[in-house]
């Protein structure tokens, strides 16, 4: 499996100027000053774009998922854990 392609979510704040909209080549009237690339808080969740999980919600994809990640093993070279998941399903989608 690739990696997870987010759908950003831009918000429009009285601070909004042109800046968000020239960097990420947004057309339009509306003028964004913030963009949710990751995000699960509440109104601001991210859908997935592409792929077995295409149109799923990130807050979803990762509630259905959370115990398929687990702690491995230590990395010998930094010491720090790593973690892998089980192969994953569609099953958090919703018909």
């Amino acid at each position: 499996m690739g990696p997870l392609l987010l759908r950003p979510n831009y918000i429009s704040p009285v601070w909004s100027g042109p800046r968000v909209n020239k960097a990420r080549g947004l057309a339009g009237e509306t003028l964004y000053g913030e963009s949710f690339d990751v995000s699960v808080h509440e109104g601001l969740v991210n859908v997935v774009e592409g792929g077995p999980f295409d149109g799923v919600p990130l807050d979803e994809l990762v509630r259905a998922h959370r115990a398929a990640r687990r702690w491995t093993s230590f990395l010998p070279s930094t010491g720090r854990r790593s973690w892998a998941t089980s192969p994953m399903t569609a099953s958090c989608r919703s018909s």
